[in-house]
């Protein structure tokens, strides 16, 4: 329950390493957060998480969101146990902010938004990046010509993932498709403001391509996997120029966002990088999401309910090229 200085107060649902690297200190960081409480599984971890981060703990995710003094949960679980939990939690009136990808299939995504909907909850997909200043820097430098029309976006995501980690389970879809394929399909559509005309995806479980064709004949490529280099960037090459990021996606504080600009020049090519100042992405996603609780902001939670659906449904169409091993008209 909002309480009296109009501070919420956060459940963590699972002892996730998300939770412990980012999470919860950015939700520490928030003079709109009053008390945060973390349950487990295992309740020995979230009593020793509890005492390490300074936070209360309860002895069951049930007993987190059955807490009538908690007001939004935050879900790092496994993909394939997001939607009962956040279900739940929208019974519970429970406002949530789940990591991406919100859902397998867009069928559980529909049914996931149309509960939080008929309870008048928020419900946000963790895409922290879409709140870091470098990329309404990119889309700034596109609306000034830097690089003339933006014709193809290209994103390489991957690292490598030892055996026996959560993410190469099978059961608990948490795919390289849905763990990192999600970011490349969420940025081009925001850096191009359209949604694919086409899609082709061709992936397995550790590994994985997309091609998407957007109106304009402006396209999407993208690789993707869990048993690479590390790689994290994308790339926006217009009639004009080229605009590139290293640090697209997973940024720290501490990382330095540079913009590498690239202008075509028939008296000779230039080129500019272009820092961007640090910031806390999950802190910015997070102060959001408390105030659209604590503002009762519907246009917020209508806006956010949109966003997720056209994610869910790229994201959908793609699985079914992969399945049937051709491109998909959308």
């Amino acid at each position: 329950m909002q309480n009296e200085n109009n501070k919420i107060n956060i459940g963590i649902l699972g002892c996730a390493k998300i939770a412990g690297k980012y999470a919860i200190n950015a939700f520490k960081s928030l003079n709109k957060v009053d008390k945060i409480f973390i349950a487990s599984r295992d309740i020995n971890k979230a009593k020793k998480w509890a005492s390490e981060f300074g936070i209360g703990f309860k002895n069951s995710y049930d007993d987190l969101i059955n807490d009538s003094s908690i007001d939004a949960i935050y879900i790092p679980l496994p993909v394939s146990l997001h939607e009962e939990w956040a279900v739940k939690c929208a019974e519970k009136g429970k406002h949530v902010i789940c990591e991406k990808s919100l859902a397998s299939n867009l069928g559980s995504t529909t049914r996931i938004v149309n509960n939080f909907n008929k309870k008048g909850l928020v419900l946000f997909e963790n895409f922290a990046c879409d709140y870091h200043p470098q990329h309404s820097k990119i889309l700034s430098l596109i609306k000034k010509g830097e690089i003339g029309n933006p014709l193809i976006f290209n994103s390489y995501l991957g690292f490598e993932v030892g055996e026996g980690d959560i993410r190469k389970d099978k059961k608990l879809d948490n795919t390289c498709f849905n763990d990192q394929a999600t970011y490349i399909v969420f940025m081009s559509r925001k850096m191009f403001k359209a949604e694919p005309i086409s899609v082709y995806g061709n992936f397995d479980d550790n590994q994985g391509t997309l091609h998407m064709t957007f109106p304009g004949n402006k396209t999407a490529f993208g690789a993707f996997g869990f048993n690479h280099a590390y790689q994290n960037n994308y790339s926006i090459w217009g009639s004009k120029g080229l605009i590139e990021i290293k640090r697209a996606y997973g940024i720290t504080p501490k990382d330095k966002a540079i913009i590498h600009l690239f202008r075509a020049n028939p008296k000779g090519d230039t080129s500019e990088q272009i820092e961007v100042e640090n910031v806390n992405q999950f802190e910015l996603i997070f102060r959001d999401f408390c105030t659209a609780i604590i503002n009762k902001d519907d246009k917020k939670r209508m806006e956010k309910y949109k966003l997720i659906l056209a994610q869910a449904k790229v994201m959908q169409e793609l699985r079914d090229s992969n399945d049937l091993t051709r491109k998909v008209l959308v």
